[in-house]
Order: structure tokens, then sequence, then C-alpha cells
């Protein structure tokens, strides 16, 4: 099975990159705990440590902000990232109810949305920080992270296990988020079976179903949660195996619909945080829509092992994120919106395109490079270190397509090791590549849109990937008179 590499095996070294990883880094040491902490030690009746953030979307943020640490701690092992995660962990502690409730707000949140007299949406929020708290079990290894959120869950459990069908549906109506997906994550964290079903009572079915028979997606659903769903749908298949086929053809199917059918080439798919059929894409980026679709490719990818996941993966990473961020000034997160692209000062409001961005930016070096056994996928080409592509081996990437258009490999290692180097060739490529290693032409095979190089790979030994570029152009789906040029 394909696993991701952790945080800390790759170094990015693309100046530009570099950059906005250090900014991130920045932002997030910039952020004061406790002022993301007020609502919630308001809910548990406990004093307040200092005044909240006045922008809102505090509770939302705490999730992101907890994945963005956890990412940090991950690449870097940094003491006061540590300390930062076992604060907030802390604190939560002292915030979950008897009963495991952990929120930034009343029960009675919960009440209205299932009476259907709320267009709130508390569950995306609880999304949030129970995967956040998944995060940091993961990449920072705090058992504690674990047990709040076995907590947490236990009263989601509670929460929903009897719903009935009208309320389960008023439910489903509503922005949501990825609680199937991190339920599941927590019934594959724990082997509980409740946790199985409170994921299901999140599955929404119907849409499943309507996209395996090809009836796309409604208008009136959100963009976002439309995509957190499927990934869920696909956690379910990867948590239960082949006995849930129909949950991996959801997932395929809807990637058909939105990536290729309705999707520009720079990623997005709506002019506001519904599916739009009637209305242009135009030239909208939103980010946190992007951001979305880049987890849903990322595990697409994993669950499957094709390429074509993969390539839309590089497209988005490239085209759609290295434009939402200023590089030079002080603004560290900037936020693209609908028609709109905004640069804000750090603490402006708190949009979830503004804070997807932070976490996004925090886990840059995530998907690059990939494994399976002694195959190293190499997903995107990006000037960047390696380290442990298999035990002993440093692999250092330097990409030079701006004067020869290849991207060349570099192996170090004290002593010869036997593996595969599989790397993705761009399809703006259009097939036409070469490879040689130490400046001679190589055998290689062709594996799932890959070129696969295996060999006994000593010290020194350097692999070169020249690429021939075409221009191409491609027409969106809904405008047939405007053009975007790709590559």
């Amino acid at each position: 099975m394909i696993k991701r590499y952790s945080l800390n095996a790759v170094t990015i070294t693309d100046e530009v990159l570099e950059n906005v990883y250090r900014k991130a880094q920045e932002f997030v040491r910039s952020i004061e705990p406790d002022r993301l902490l007020v609502k919630f030690q308001k809910t548990a009746g406990i004093p307040k440590k200092t005044e909240p953030y006045t922008e809102g979307w505090e509770c939302y943020m705490t999730g992101y902000y907890l994945t963005a640490v956890a990412q940090l701690y991950e690449a870097t092992h940094a003491k006061d990232l540590k300390e930062r995660l076992e604060y907030v962990l802390e604190q939560f502690v002292e915030c979950q109810a008897y009963d495991g409730y952990l929120f930034s707000g009343e029960r009675e949140l919960f009440d209205t949305v299932e009476q259907g007299t709320s267009t709130n949406a508390p569950w995306f929020s609880m999304y949030k920080i129970l995967e956040s708290l998944l995060n940091v079990y993961t990449m920072a290894g705090m058992k504690q992270a674990l047990h709040i959120a076995e907590q947490l869950g236990n009263w989601i459990y509670w929460r929903v296990k009897n719903w009935k069908e009208e309320v389960r549906t008023r439910v489903l109506a509503t922005e949501y988020g990825g609680m199937n997906d991190c339920l599941y994550r927590l019934y594959q964290a724990t082997g509980k079976a409740e946790y199985l079903v409170a994921a299901g009572q999140f599955d929404d079915l119907e849409l499943f179903q309507d996209i395996v028979n090809g009836r796309g997606i409604p208008n009136e659903k959100n963009i976002e949660t439309s995509i957190l769903k499927l990934k869920g749908a696909l956690s379910r298949y990867m948590a239960l195996g082949n006995t849930e086929e129909f949950y991996l053809k959801a997932a395929v199917s809807f990637f058909d619909i939105l990536m290729q059918d309705n999707a520009d080439n720079m990623g997005e798919t709506t002019v506001s945080d519904e599916v739009e059929d009637a209305e242009p894409i135009q030239s909208i980026c939103k980010t946190c829509s992007v951001y979305y679709k880049l987890k849903f490719l990322q595990q697409m990818f994993v669950a499957t092992n094709n390429k074509i996941y993969m390539e839309s993966y590089g497209k988005f990473y490239f085209e759609t994120f290295f434009g939402v961020q200023n590089p030079k000034a002080d603004t560290k997160v900037q936020r693209q919106s609908d028609y709109t692209k905004v640069l804000e000062k750090p603490f402006g409001q708190f949009t979830c395109c503004k804070i997807t961005g932070m976490e996004c930016f925090t886990g840059l070096a995530d998907g690059i490079y990939m494994q399976d056994g002694q195959n190293v996928y190499v997903n995107l080409l990006i000037d960047s270190i390696l380290t442990d592509a298999v035990p002993g081996i440093v692999l250092q990437q330097k990409t030079e397509f701006e004067k020869k258009n290849r991207t060349i490999f570099l192996v170090e290692t004290e002593s010869e090791k036997k593996f595969t180097l599989c790397i993705r060739v761009p399809k703006w490529a259009n097939g036409h590549f070469c490879v040689s290693v130490n400046e001679q032409e190589t055998d290689y095979a062709m594996k799932q849109g890959y070129v696969c190089v295996e060999r006994t790979w000593q010290d020194g030994d350097r692999l070169s990937l020249q690429l021939y570029a075409e221009g191409q152009f491609s027409v969106l789906p809904d405008v047939a008179d405007i053009l975007r040029e790709n590559g």
C-alpha cells in the first residue's frame, strides 16, 4: 500500500516555496492559543485567561491551528511547537465535559440544527476539532490527543446513534464537513465499533448513489462539504476493504463529475459555496475548495495508485497555491474567494479561505514523495531533499526547467541499495521525455504514468528526466469561448 513520508523526511529547497513555508511558520507562531480557547472555557464554565480574537470562527480556527502546529512539529520537532500542542491539549482536558462534549458553544447549537431552525454549521467546526486531535496523535505521537478524541467520539456516538430519519436528513442538508471521514479515522485508530456506527450516520448515501448513477451533484449542495463527504466515503472503503466497493465507486465517479467535467484547469468549480450548473466558472479560485480537493486527490492516489489523481493534484498545487500568498509584503495570508483575490493582514477575519491556507502552507512538503515497499514515488517536480527514501538513501531533486527543461535526482548512500525510483511524467510533456543515469540513456518501465527505474543505486548516481514541453490550452467546461493556457 502506498504511504506518505513523514514531513521531517522532506525538506523543500525551492526558493519560492521556502519563503511561503517560512511565512506560514511565522503566522502560526504569532497566534496566541489562549485567545482561541476563550469560548471553549466559557462553555465549560472556566474563567477566561485573556480576551478572545474578535474576528469570529475561533472554534473553526482552533482546529486548523492545531493541525498546522502538528504539521510543523512533525517536520521540525521544535520544542516550542511541542509545548504549544501540549498546552492546548491540557486546556482541552479542562474544558471537556464528563460525557466527552468539547466545543466552543452550547449544546443547543446542535439541537437547532436537528430541529431545522438554524442555518449554523456547528458540525463543520466539530469536524475540524476532531480531525485536528487525530492529526496531533498521528503527526506528533501524543496519546493524550487520541484519548480526548475518543471521549469526544463517545459524545458524538451518543448524540447521533438514534437519529430518526427526518432528523438525519436535516443534518445531512447542512455543512458538516468531513464528520464521516474523521470518525472512520477514529475507528481505524481504535477499532471501536461505535465510531463506525457514528460515521455511517454522516454518510450521504442519497448523494453517493446519485453520483454513481451519473446524476451529478444538486445545485444546492455545498462544494466543500461535498468534497469532504466523498473523502469520507473513501475512508470507509480504506477502513473496511473490498466489501465497501460502492463507496470507492462513488469517490471515483465524483472525481469524474467534479474534476473533469466541471472544473477549470486551476481547480475551481463554483461561483459560490454551492455547486452551480447555470453560472459560468470563469476565473474563480476559492482557496478552501481547492485545498479540500488536494486532500481528496492525495487519498484517491493512495487508494488506487492511479496517476490521474496526482496529475490533478500537481496542477492545482502549482497553479493555485503559488498565487495565494504575497511573497514580499507583511501580509501573511491571502484569501481568494468567489470573484475576488484579497490580501489580508494576519489577524483579519478568520474565514475558511484564509485559515485553510494556513494549514496548507505548513504541510507543503506532504505528497511530493510517497513510498510503497521498495518503490519511491516522485509526485511533484520540486527542488527538495528526501531523507531515508529507503533506509540509508538520501535523494536530492534539483529542477532546471528555466534553462534545460529537466529535473535531476542525486543519490547519496554509504552502501549500494536496490530500489525503484518512480517519477510522474506531467501531462504537459505529452509523452515526450528522455531518461538517463550518469549521462547514459537507461532502461525504464512505464507504470500508471510513472517512469520507473529499478537498479542497484550507488553513492553519486545521477538520474536526469528530460521533458519536452508543449503548449496546451483547455476550454472552460461551461464557457466554451474562454481558454486557459496549460503548462
